[in-house]
């Protein structure tokens, strides 16, 4: 009894194709929406930069870490968020 080899050849060479071809979609569909979002974004326009900003700037005035307060209101909740984060930034 002999064991045909081809059969097994044909295995791994269908794998690596569904490898190549589920690599490339996700490729394209990075490169489509990138695309898309440089071009349809207008300039100046950024969608939620003005939020960080403001928690970027009510964690530089405090003095360890800040508390939720009437300063911050406007921005969310700042004790739920990233620290380490803010601070960098």
């Amino acid at each position: 009894m002999t064991f045909d080899f081809s059969i097994a050849r044909k295995t791994k060479l269908s794998a690596w194709n569904l490898e190549k071809v589920i690599f490339w979609f996700f490729w394209l569909y990075f490169a489509f929406k990138g695309f898309f979002f440089a071009t349809q974004i207008r300039e100046k326009i950024f969608p939620d930069e003005t939020s960080w900003f403001g928690i970027s700037q009510v964690f530089s005035r405090a003095n360890f870490l800040p508390i939720n307060s009437p300063e911050s209101y406007p921005f969310g909740l700042v004790t739920h968020i990233p620290n380490l984060y803010f601070y960098i930034g």
